[in-house]
């Protein structure tokens, strides 16, 4: 009947199906004799149909519990393969379909069993994702975590409701839970390492969607932490960042895996608080804001920076450069920490120079008032600023200079400013977001034609002294600007 269906050239739903429903219904029968051979032959006899289909209900019921009690069989390999990789790379709706999920699930514990090769499911991934740098399957990947994800989930939510009396079968169960666990984290450590899921991957752990139980759990968390330190190792801002909570008061994997956070090796010796400072500092989070969060921290850098390691070297004398520390008798903690190496102490002195530099900038004296030429650029803009005092400037016109975001660094030199025009300038989010967090008394800011987004809406509001803003000819839209507004 099957050979039927397959030769038949009429391409319907009910055609497919028919043979399937008459095959499974004796296999589901109780009456019927269930042997493996029995199993193993039905199954080779459906397969040939999940060519043109996706599997039913009731034959991923079936597949499951082959799958559970056969995992090391031959037929995981040689006949379900090549469903399962049909579905990773069309299914749109795990929700709607969530028997094929769990089929999946039961499909990748089993590979994790086989005796063949203790890499199978990590050759499987690498299959999925294929031998070219960008994978060609745009579902593949978010269908593998949304299996992980869920598997997880649903792993600690069955040990909350399960009790044993006998103590022997919850250690069996234990073991058992562990090992899928751990083949879960293994499969999110091998997505990890592929270019180009990696960001998707960041930003869907950024919240850290695991139960509280999962962050205690040893084994699990071990290799998690490898799939975190590829974030913080990556250059692109936008996967590194994903290192820090989404909202103040929650917490994320800086939080998590660094020195005093929930969950820290006792023989990490500050190796993963190293790596994700060495990449934030030098790129996007030399920021006052992240710096005063990571206070709690400063005994820690404390220890590392006489050490005489780098990026805790750099991120205490970027607190001490940025005004970044709360409690004021660690500044001299911090600087005797500094000149305990010869490292530290040149880059100590590096500071030093550059708060000499910016005292003077800030030396009563200079004009109230600075208009600047069209041809001016940031490197203009900064030339100017060391040439001179400008104590008393509060107000400057870039307006149809060629000045860009990088001229915020230059502009936090002078807190006196209360007028601001960039009007007709490359002046973006990055640069705004900078000024939010240093020029306190900014009460006129015109951003008219520049490259600012709703992103930098954010920024605004945190800018409490703002009385006249200009936003005619950006990338705002009205919504954005009326929520500011309110």
């Amino acid at each position: 009947m099957i050979g039927f269906e397959m030769a038949t050239p009429i391409e319907d739903a009910q055609v497919q199906q028919f043979p399937l429903e008459i095959a499974l219904k004796p296999a589901q029968k109780q009456e019927f004799d269930s042997s493996l051979t029995v199993h193993e032959n039905t199954i080779e006899t459906l397969t040939s149909l999940l060519e043109k289909d996706y599997p039913s209900p009731a034959m991923c019921d079936f597949f499951n519990q082959y799958c559970r009690d056969s995992a090391r069989s031959r037929i995981v390999i040689e006949m379900f393969t090549p469903a399962i990789e049909r579905i990773l790379k069309h299914n749109t709706d795990f929700v709607k379909y969530m028997r094929m999920r769990m089929l999946v699930q039961e499909y990748l514990l089993a590979l994790d069993s086989q005796n063949a090769d203790s890499d199978v499911v990590e050759n499987f991934i690498k299959r999925m994702h294929g031998s070219t740098t960008f994978c060609p399957f745009l579902l593949v990947l978010s269908n593998l975590i949304s299996v992980c994800l869920s598997g997880i989930d649903e792993l600690f939510q069955y040990r909350k409701n399960v009790h044993f009396q006998d103590k022997t079968n919850c250690t069996v169960y234990e073991e058992k839970t562990d090992s899928q666990l751990v083949c879960y984290a293994k499969i999110l450590q091998r997505i990890s390492t592929f270019y180009d899921w990696r960001l998707h991957l960041a930003l869907v752990l950024q919240s850290v969607p695991f139960p509280y139980l999962a962050l205690g759990h040893a084994s699990f968390m071990k290799i998690l932490k490898n799939v975190v330190k590829s974030f913080a190792a990556d250059t692109r801002c936008e996967v590194h960042r994903t290192m820090l909570a989404i909202r103040e008061n929650q917490k994320g994997w800086l939080d998590i895996f660094c020195l005093g956070g929930i969950f820290c090796d006792d023989d990490d010796d500050g190796e993963m608080l190293s790596l994700t400072l060495s990449t934030l500092i030098s790129c996007c989070c030399r920021r006052k804001r992240f710096l005063l969060n990571i206070n709690k921290l400063i005994s820690s850098l404390l220890l590392h920076a006489s050490r005489e390691n780098q990026s805790c070297i750099d991120t205490l004398c970027a607190m001490i450069e940025l005004n970044a520390v709360e409690n004021p008798t660690h500044v001299l903690e911090i600087i005797l920490a500094l000149q305990s190496t010869p490292s530290g102490l040149e880059k100590y002195a590096n500071v030093c120079e550059k708060q000499r530099a910016l005292e003077r900038i800030r030396q009563n004296g200079g004009p109230r008032e600075l208009a600047l030429s069209s041809r001016f650029t940031d490197s203009h803009l900064e030339i100017l600023l060391s040439e001179g005092s400008f104590g008393y400037l509060e107000c400057l016109n870039l307006a149809f200079t060629k000045v860009t975001s990088a001229c915020a660094e230059h502009l936090i030199k002078l807190p006196g400013l209360k007028n601001l025009n960039f009007w007709s300038t490359r002046f973006g989010d990055a640069g705004l977001d900078l000024l939010s967090e240093h020029l306190h008394r900014l009460e006129v800011l015109n951003l008219c034609e520049t490259s600012i987004t709703n992103k930098c809406l954010t920024y605004l509001a945190n800018m409490k002294t703002l009385r006249k803003l200009n936003l005619t000819s950006t990338n705002t839209s009205l919504s954005a600007i009326i929520a500011l507004k309110v």
